[in-house]
């Protein structure tokens, strides 16, 4: 004799759920975490930047300008690599 199907658990089905929303929030935090941290691990290294300030001012003005500074080499790499050789 055969059994008739079982129906679905709906615990099992609330954790696929939440763990199909986890991946994806997970994805999103990748994609950020992917684009960010290269700058922080450039400004650094290369860089040298430690930040040791008394202040969130002069913090805030430090990390500024070395973004300031990063973007400005970014764009001279940039027009470097778009002239023709």
């Amino acid at each position: 004799m055969s059994r008739a199907p079982r129906p679905p658990n709906s615990i099992a089905l609330g954790f696929t759920r939440m763990y199909a929303l986890l991946l994806v929030a997970h994805g999103a935090k990748s994609k950020v975490r992917s684009a960010v941290e290269h700058v922080f691990a450039h400004q650094k290294g290369p860089m040298a930047l430690v930040v040791r300030t008394i202040g969130l001012a002069r913090a805030t003005v430090k990390i500024g300008l070395a973004n300031i500074v990063y973007n400005m080499r970014r764009a001279v790499w940039m027009a470097h690599q778009m002239t023709p050789t």
